[in-house]
């Protein structure tokens, strides 16, 4: 194995499912002189092969590397995304040298809801950080979280309707519990206090992952798209503000409070149980489907992609 001063640095930005990770990415994104390659994971990378890389072609590292970042030819993508025999470190490792001949700082948005949450098709959760796994012998790894009120996450979460019949919320709130656990060991923000202050929680990101702090992101980031996730559903596309509890059903709220999971996570990361009267729930939500091309606006035929641009 080569010694820590041998390898070359990688930045990891870990959140679960539908807790302002989208935003957050956004923001450091459109810093200048990094590359961020959103909700990559060697969980999906895992179940890709040469018959479903058109229907899972937004986990692919390589990919996203192509068609937003232009980092490889439309033939280097097509090739290295049917070798599906890589293992993940050779591939980011592609990705980050090709980053480094720009200039440019290779971010990766890990997608955590894989290894706390996971849901068919994908294996059961293993509460630990995958991709870290699989890269800490290659390179040294510089990582950190953010979260968010599991209340407010659950709300969202569960209106995804891959979601329903999945993921229980004895079944979040445990895997909340394990991701806290890893988030208070390698340090995080909280999604409540980047609201009210953005610049103060980017700042503290940057400082964590050893990015050079770009205060034009105030801006900047409501124009950068180049993420998964759901933009266009978002309650604050266009703004980072802090927005209201959404309405739920008054029983849920004894359901957290009972759950022993809640209860530790709350302490791990600083919230607060809420008190007061709740409404009645919203009807669910079609989120994106994880495994739909659509979601990825590409088609399963490289070569039948638009050349990309930055």
């Amino acid at each position: 194995m080569n010694s820590s001063t041998d390898k070359p640095t990688i930045r990891i930005l870990h959140h679960m499912a539908r807790s302002g990770g989208t935003i957050i990415s956004r923001c450091l994104g459109s810093m200048k002189n990094i590359t961020l390659l959103s909700e990559v994971s060697p969980v999906p990378y895992g179940c890709i092969t040469a018959e479903t890389i058109g229907t899972c072609a937004q986990f692919h590292p390589i990919l996203q590397a192509y068609k937003w970042h232009s980092l490889f030819s439309v033939e280097e993508a097509e090739l290295l995304t049917m070798q599906t025999s890589l293992d993940y470190a050779t591939l980011i490792e592609l990705v980050r040298r090709r980053c480094d001949e720009r200039g440019e700082t290779l971010l990766l948005r890990d997608w955590s809801h894989a290894d706390f949450t996971s849901h068919p098709p994908f294996p059961a959760p293993t509460y630990d950080f995958s991709i870290v796994n699989a890269l800490q012998e290659k390179f040294n790894i510089r990582h950190t979280a953010s979260v968010r009120h599991p209340i407010d996450q659950w709300l969202s979460l569960r209106r995804l309707v891959v979601v329903h019949g999945n993921v229980s919320l004895e079944q979040f709130l445990h895997g909340y519990r394990r991701f806290a656990e890893k988030a208070v060991e390698i340090g995080f923000v909280r999604y409540e206090d980047l609201v009210i202050s953005p610049e103060t929680e980017i700042r503290k990101l940057c400082d964590r992952l050893d990015l050079n702090y770009d205060t034009d992101f105030q801006t900047e980031w409501v124009n950068y798209t180049r993420v998964t996730g759901d933009i266009k559903q978002s309650r604050a596309d266009v703004e980072i503000k802090k927005l209201p509890r959404r309405d739920f059903e008054p029983e849920l709220l004894e359901q957290f409070a009972s759950n022993a999971d809640y209860q530790r996570s709350l302490e791990l990361l600083g919230f607060a149980h809420p008190e007061g009267i709740v409404h009645p729930t919203q009807q669910p939500l079609a989120g994106p489907n994880f495994l739909a091309r659509e979601s990825f606006g590409i088609q399963p035929s490289i070569t039948m992609m638009d050349h990309p641009g930055r």
